[in-house]
């Protein structure tokens, strides 16, 4: 038997499943859903306590049928369809503002924008990344912060995903998955492992966009490993390689 926790978040609640995949079957599970968020903004303090309530039913449920979580051996986080989403970050590592999620509509406008600042516009986009900001992308929202909230974007040090803040807080290094980067319109459609600073830099030229996002990753590759502080809040054992995606078990 070998046993997956899988975590999967959206912009309503986090899932956790304990996943048997030598029966293809889920020993446990959980959801603990989201407060609703304001103006497509939350606390990503939100997503936290949800994935510590969710992961615990899920522990109880295999509990009950006499699997403990020691027989847990990998963490997996997913993300569920609505990709996008923002957390910014300061020089400590400390949130800065409210999250932004990928349901924010009133960064359409610079959705448009930041494609009208590429010469070919819209195809040009497409050739280096396969897909267009839109609204509630990351890159639109990146261009929104920078727009509207000059405080805020003088603190930030760092930017990443939703999914990617999750499993810092599990224990991972800045990492992103390579399925979810493609969500934020910036990623290069040539070489996964590299952004397409040329095109944020219509936002901000003087930041060097290298140093300030994420890593991206295969579902393969794991990004750290299960804090102790973490475990001992989810209620399961420390030391258990991260990823990020789906699981390949599925």
């Amino acid at each position: 038997m070998t046993l997956v926790l899988e975590i999967q978040w959206s912009i309503e609640s986090t899932k956790v499943a304990v996943f048997d995949t030598a029966t293809q079957t889920d020993v446990g599970e959980g959801r603990s859903a989201h407060p609703e968020p304001v103006n497509h903004q939350t606390d990503p303090a939100h997503w936290w306590s949800a994935l510590v309530d969710a992961t615990r039913h899920a522990v109880d449920g295999a509990a009950a049928m006499g699997i403990t979580d020691a027989e847990i051996r990998t963490v997996m986080l997913d993300v569920a369809p609505a990709p996008g989403g923002l957390v910014i970050l300061d020089s400590s590592g400390d949130i800065v503002g409210p999250a932004l999620l990928g349901s924010h509509e009133a960064s359409a406008p610079d959705a448009e924008w930041l494609v009208s600042r590429v010469d070919g516009g819209a195809d040009a986009w497409l050739a280096v990344t396969g897909v267009l900001p839109a609204a509630g992308s990351t890159s639109a929202l990146l261009s929104f912060v920078h727009r509207t909230e000059p405080s805020v974007w003088d603190r930030a040090k760092s930017f990443t995903i939703p999914t990617g803040w999750i499993a810092e807080q599990l224990g991972a290094e800045s990492a992103v998955g390579i399925h979810d980067a493609v969500g934020t319109a910036v990623l290069d459609r040539s070489d996964t492992s590299q952004w397409r600073a040329d095109l944020l830099a219509a936002i901000d030229h003087d930041r060097d966009w290298n140093v300030c996002l994420p890593r991206t990753v295969d579902a393969a590759t794991p990004v750290g490993r299960m804090s102790p502080a973490a475990s001992a809040e989810l209620g399961i054992a420390p030391g258990l390689p991260i990823h990020l995606g789906s699981s390949i078990a599925r």
